[in-house]
């Protein structure tokens, strides 16, 4: 069987797009498949697959408009016609990322039979595209001759997703795995429940990721403001792989300033490889995931499932789907609001129990460590392919 893999946004081997890719091709591989990747032209990486995507969507934001409208129209007619001219070649086509109109578009567009699926990470996506886009997304899957399959990692209903997504006659399979790098052999040996416990001097509160307002970060940087200095932060400041969204910057600007000010206060300005990171994970004591429910009560948080397998406790907000993993595993407290004094009451309900809320974070991340494999995710796709190619 020959699976292509197409990746829009991989640009370095740093960030979730790159785990994503290296452990779905490894999990296809794993159940004897031919596996090729296909990369923006333009990525750093020399040695992964073929750069053959014309172009990405990577920094546009902070284009000016009309260079922004026509680099958007440029990917769109690039991606299509990548798509057009490669995957007939392939039993299936998997895109990992396909979070955007204009992905959503470009693939609607394409006339094939080789079944495409879209792995869709967030379910809210451009309001101001889906105007002028999402008509014309649903009125090319209704045409196309290619099997359309969606995926997606929570629990998502038929009815919302085609409210949010579309209407069109295509099909979506729930609750799939969010591939996650696995950790090694040496390091679950040396993750113990006496090791994830940190001690008081070396007690660190983490933000980890880029910066987006949706994942809480102007409520991260209020709460080091608030905080004295008994509190120790480190917090991971880059800009997501298409620029920062407007309105973020003045808040690293902010971030930045009193990190000059207050020595309890590290920041961490470049990406991190998945190796780095994770080391970074294991050095924390508890992580903030304060990201907001209207993006993510049906969005999985590649972060927390990185944290939980160190035996690290989060903060989460209750109505989002973090908040159902606390809710059902523990390992966390889940807080109403993201003032800080709210938050700062979570992080001491924690340090004061730590060693019970680090315990069920471990137990919480073997469970979830193993279900969130790039092969798991494969036999899915697998499964559901092979019954089409029966007619069932």
């Amino acid at each position: 069987m020959r699976v292509a893999l197409v990746e829009p946004y991989l640009q370095s081997r740093t960030g979730h797009y790159y785990n994503t890719v290296s452990q779905v091709e490894a999990g296809f591989r794993e159940l004897g498949h031919e596996v090729d990747i296909f990369i923006p032209k333009h990525s750093e990486i020399a040695d992964l697959g073929q750069k053959a995507i014309p172009y990405s969507l990577t920094g546009v934001r902070g284009m000016p408009i009309l260079p922004k409208i026509a680099w958007h129209l440029r990917y769109i007619h690039g991606l299509t016609g990548f798509l057009q001219s490669y995957i007939s070649d392939y039993d299936l086509c998997l895109v990992t990322t396909s979070d955007n109109w204009e992905t959503l578009y470009a693939a609607s567009r394409v006339r094939s039979h080789t079944p495409i699926y879209l792995y869709l990470h967030a379910l809210v996506i451009s309001y101001a595209k889906a105007r002028f886009l999402r008509p014309l997304v649903d009125l090319n899957f209704n045409r196309t001759t290619n099997p359309i399959i969606f995926l997606h990692p929570t629990s998502l209903g038929r009815n919302l997703f085609q409210r949010k997504i579309t209407s069109a006659n295509v099909d979506l399979i729930c609750d799939v795995p969010l591939p996650m790098a696995p950790l090694s052999e040496e390091k679950l040996k040396t993750i113990s429940k006496s090791e994830a416990v940190s001690e008081e001097t070396d007690f660190i509160i983490s933000y980890m990721g880029d910066v987006r307002l949706e994942k809480g970060f102007p409520a991260v940087v209020r709460l080091v403001s608030e905080c004295n200095e008994s509190y120790k932060f480190t917090i991971q400041c880059i800009p997501p792989a298409s620029g920062y969204e407007p309105g973020a910057l003045g808040w690293v600007d902010c971030l930045k300033a009193i990190s000059k000010r207050q020595s309890n206060v590290t920041l961490i300005e470049r990406p991190l490889s998945s190796d780095e990171f994770s080391k970074q994970i294991s050095m924390s004591s508890i992580v903030l995931c304060l990201y907001e429910p209207k993006w993510y009560s049906n969005r999985m948080s590649g972060v927390l499932l990185e944290t939980f397998p160190h035996g690290k406790p989060v903060i989460v907000v209750r109505g989002s789907s973090l908040a159902d993993q606390v809710e059902r595993h523990g390992g966390g407290v889940i807080v109403d609001d993201v003032e800080p004094e709210t938050v700062i009451r979570a992080i001491d309900t924690i340090r004061m129990d730590y060693k019970k809320f680090s315990d069920e974070a471990l137990a919480a991340g073997d469970e979830l460590r193993r279900f969130n494999t790039g092969a798991n995710l494969a036999r899915i796709i697998m499964e559901d392919f092979e019954q089409r190619h029966r007619g069932i």
